[in-house]
């Protein structure tokens, strides 16, 4: 299924140096449906960090690897999302959707 055409999040918005507000606007495209930004937050923040090479060194990852998964085109696994997210300040947390007017969750 192509994906569909969304604005990316604003690079002023994704502050390496405010984890929290930064955790925010990650959390804000998981829970609108827009998973795929994600990837492009991340790649902005790893820039904005310094840059990829950096965030490879940090986190023990191949340079190349990460722009091959960083890219528009990239399917990361959970193991190098956490290891670039572990590096920025961040990590993933699962909580429970919350619940629609109907009662049910995602209903």
């Amino acid at each position: 299924m192509p994906r569909k055409p969304q604005e990316s999040p604003e690079p002023s918005a994704l502050d390496p140096t405010d984890p929290a507000a930064t955790a925010a606007v990650l959390d804000a495209l998981l829970a609108s449906g827009r998973e795929h930004e994600v990837l492009d937050a991340l790649r902005l923040l790893a820039k904005a960090s310094g840059g990829i090479g950096r965030i490879a060194e940090r986190s023990g990852l191949h340079r190349t690897h990460l722009y091959r998964v960083l890219s528009p085109a990239g399917n990361p696994e959970m193991s190098t999302i956490g290891a670039v997210l572990k590096t920025l300040g961040l990590r993933l947390a699962i909580l429970p959707e919350e619940p629609t007017r109907r009662g049910g969750p995602g209903r």
